[in-house]
């Protein structure tokens, strides 16, 4: 007697999906004598869904456990052809308030951005990277801040990475003192060269120029080729004919002028140098 096998009765499986995530992939890929996502009736078929991050399984169609939220579920495979899917729901962001303060003139510094995604206004995800930007008024700047990542910055920007928890951060402003440089000191001169130059060029913490009373101040002249100080004026040794000369400025606007005049022409200068002699 001649036995024939039977072919193997095989039935598509079909794998859908709604959400953002892959089809449920089912393991094995088929029942043996079957062609690719087919099975016999009977069959024992492993599914597995893959959603996409901040998606999760929020059920199945089609399968033995419809009401199952997990990543994986199982399939009998009936005596027909089948559809099997798994639906995927957005996963809600978990937000945490975050408050901007100040002390001080100034703004609320500005964060960046305004939120975080799936979040309402002024609420972030934990991790998320914000950056803040101060606002002093005119007068005032930013002397540090508090619940960011650089508290003793004294920049008006700065960041947080928000925690896991609803959170302050505020920026501290101070007034700026700014110190008074009320003199200025004003170089000129006659005859031909330069004006003198003043060291230091101002008092420390003044603009260019301006100076604070009592401050020492060495001048040095530069008259041109073929010429020589004659004189000072609004120094500390009018008199002097040397290219240098100091003032102490005065409690008020003060000018310094160097008098240049021309070398005479056929000037002699002598230099007595020691001779030693012989004696008889």
């Amino acid at each position: 007697m001649t036995y024939v096998e039977t072919p193997a009765v095989c039935y598509a499986l079909t794998l859908t999906h709604t959400g953002q995530g892959a089809n449920p992939v089912a393991s094995p890929a088929k029942s043996s004598g079957c062609g690719a996502g087919q099975y016999v009736a009977g069959a024992a078929i492993s599914l597995t869904a893959v959603p996409d991050a901040g998606w999760a399984v929020a059920g199945w169609n089609g399968t033995n456990n419809d009401a199952a939220t997990t990543t994986t579920n199982s399939l009998t495979m009936p005596d027909a052809a089948h559809t099997v899917g798994v639906t995927y729901v957005e996963i809600p962001a978990v937000c945490y308030a975050l408050t901007l303060t100040h002390t001080g003139q100034g703004a609320n510094p500005v964060a960046t951005p305004a939120k975080s995604a799936g979040c309402d206004a002024g609420q972030y995800v934990a991790g998320a990277t914000i950056s803040l930007t101060a606002a002093p008024d005119a007068g005032w700047a930013v002397a540090g801040w508090n619940g960011t990542n650089n508290d003793a910055a004294t920049t008006t920007t700065n960041s947080i990475i928000m925690p896991a928890t609803n959170h302050v951060a505020g920026v501290i402003y101070a007034e700026v003192v700014v110190e008074e440089c009320p003199f200025t000191l004003m170089l000129n001169h006659t005859g031909n060269g330069a004006d003198p130059v003043p060291v230091p060029s101002h008092s420390a913490g003044c603009n260019e120029g301006y100076y604070r009373a009592g401050e020492s101040i060495s001048l040095t002249a530069a008259p041109a080729a073929g010429w020589r100080v004659s004189g000072w004026s609004g120094t500390n040794d009018d008199g002097g004919t040397s290219t240098t000369n100091t003032v102490i400025m005065p409690a008020a606007a003060h000018v310094v002028s160097v008098a240049y005049e021309v070398i005479p022409a056929g000037a002699t200068f002598w230099a007595f140098i020691p001779s030693v002699f012989n004696q008889p």
